[in-house]
């Protein structure tokens, strides 16, 4: 008659049989060793084993889900966006151009000239070595600006048709049709700024070479109208200079010309060869890089991690002072806020907000800047850096003074609404021999923007331990302590199951 053995028997029994069958090293020792003190010494090197893989796989694990990256740099051979260049005339204002505008008491730029800066001036005359002295800074292009509306600065600055008086991109001409190329862009350092796209014409480089790329023509008008009362930056490291800031940026994002721009000099041609470097960055896990393809406070901007730390600098400093700064650029949420630099003639007021606007701004870099809050701006997972290398030289020569004026300037269709035109005349006597005139090289620049090479430096973050790698180390692991594989992983699911079913099963 059969007999149902007992649970242990039957667990002694199942173990038995996986010892003698299965193909994990030790195991089988354990079971056929008759001395006691050798299957005791073979069962503690099996256990010791288990360990030696526990505290390994451990290391693995970790190793794996610290998510580690490494760069991978390669050459490349491929369509490359040709950049956004943004362009600002040095000096900001056109005394001619502000000068009536302060003449006319319907405007804000009477009210600044003829009351809100005479009262500084008395203030800090009252009070020589104060507190007050600060507020001095109503009389620079700045204050200027931060006391305007903005469509009164936007016409005392120059304009895109007498600014630009020259562009050619890939061979075509984009003096015509200047609005479909280049969009306004408001900046409280530069006020009229413009931004150059090659969107319409030809988004990527067409080849290399200054032939292929783009030449644009400035008039300065450096030699008009004398200085505007007041308006002289003592403090200021850029200002009080003759030529053109310019920008180079990533396709639709947002530039920063104070703080990425560079210059070039009136009466000199300035050639700028450009080399790309794509850069391409992981997300989560491996990374942090942004996916956005816009910032929410300016959806008409492509997202860039600089932009996005300016942004929020300014949403700082409003929260922090209740003003923005005309130094950033300003979410579309706070256009209507006043500046910080905006006097309403209540002098402590003044003071206490441009103090705060000074005190916030460090505050964000110092601080905050280094908090988990800025991880909200991450780099962007694709973008471009453009390496430039910058070269001058003197332009236009003397010995084509003449001919510059006669086939660049006085051969324009609309010469006479173009103040490169009316103004050179007007201060040449009106006569148009420039031969001997310094007039020309005082307030014409030329830019040239090119790639030197159509070759791409693609830097590509890349994991470094991905879950291949991670199965290949653990079997490897799990061989080299105990000659265990998938094999004898069935059999532990196998033996597992059997000693499961037991209960349910007689034993013959």
């Amino acid at each position: 008659m059969e007999t149902k053995p007992t649970l242990k028997q039957g667990i002694k029994h199942e173990l038995d049989q996986f010892c003698s069958h299965t193909s994990a090293h030790g195991l089988g020792q354990i079971q056929k060793s008759t001395n006691s003190l050798i299957r005791v010494a073979w069962l503690l090197f099996f256990l010791a084993g288990l360990v030696g893989i526990s505290w390994q796989l451990s290391s693995i694990l970790i190793g794996y889900y610290a998510y580690p990256t490494h760069e991978v740099n390669k050459m490349e051979n491929v369509a490359v966006p040709f950049p956004d260049i943004t362009v600002c005339n040095i000096e900001p204002l056109i005394p001619q151009l502000a000068f009536p505008l302060g003449n006319d008491p319907n405007t804000s730029v009477y009210e600044y000239g003829s009351i809100k800066l005479p009262k500084i001036r008395q203030l800090i005359a009252d009070n020589p070595n104060s507190k007050y002295l600060k507020i001095g800074r109503i009389s620079s292009t700045k204050g200027y600006f931060e006391n305007q509306i903005a469509a009164e600065s936007r016409m005392a600055s120059h304009q895109l048709n007498d600014l630009v008086v020259g562009c050619r991109y890939a061979g075509q001409n984009c003096l015509q049709n200047k609005d479909e190329y280049f969009t306004f862009l408001a900046d409280g350092t530069y006020y009229n700024c413009y931004t150059f796209s090659s969107t319409s014409i030809a988004p990527d480089a067409t080849g290399v070479g200054p032939n292929v790329g783009l030449s644009i023509l400035f008039y300065l008008d450096t030699a008009s109208g004398g200085q505007y009362p007041g308006n002289y930056d003592a403090l200021s490291n850029v200002k009080q200079s003759s030529g053109v800031r310019v920008t180079i940026h990533n396709k639709g994002s947002l530039s920063s010309p104070l703080n990425e721009g560079f210059d070039i000099m009136s009466g000199h041609s300035t050639a700028v060869g450009l080399s790309a470097t794509k850069i391409l960055c992981k997300g989560q896990p491996y990374g942090n890089c942004s996916l956005a393809r816009s910032h929410a406070q300016l959806p008409q901007y492509k997202y860039t991690a600089s932009a996005c730390l300016l942004l929020h600098a300014q949403l700082h400093i409003s929260q922090r002072c209740g003003c923005i700064s005309v130094d950033l650029p300003v979410p579309g949420k706070l256009k209507d806020e006043i500046y910080c630099g905006f006097y309403n003639f209540s002098d402590d007021e003044y003071m206490k907000r441009i103090e705060c606007e000074q005190v916030a701004y460090y505050e964000f870099y110092e601080v905050i800047w280094v908090s988990d809050d800025i991880h909200i701006c991450q780099p962007a997972c694709e973008s471009y850096a453009y390496d430039k290398d910058i070269s001058e030289a003197k332009w236009p020569s003397v010995r084509y003074l003449q001919s510059f004026f006669d086939n660049v300037i006085a051969s324009r269709p609309d010469r006479k609404s173009v103040r490169a035109y009316t103004e050179l005349l007007r201060l040449n006597g009106n006569s148009s021999n420039f031969t001997d005139s310094p007039l020309i090289t005082d307030n014409f620049a030329r830019l040239n923007v090119y790639f030197t090479s159509s070759d791409v430096l693609v830097r590509s973050q890349v994991a470094s331990y991905e879950s291949s790698n991670l199965l290949s180390d653990m079997g490897g692991t799990i061989g080299l302590w105990a000659g265990l594989s998938f094999l004898t992983v069935l059999e532990v699911i196998v033996l597992c199951g059997k000693v499961m079913a037991l209960p349910f099963y007689k034993v013959k």
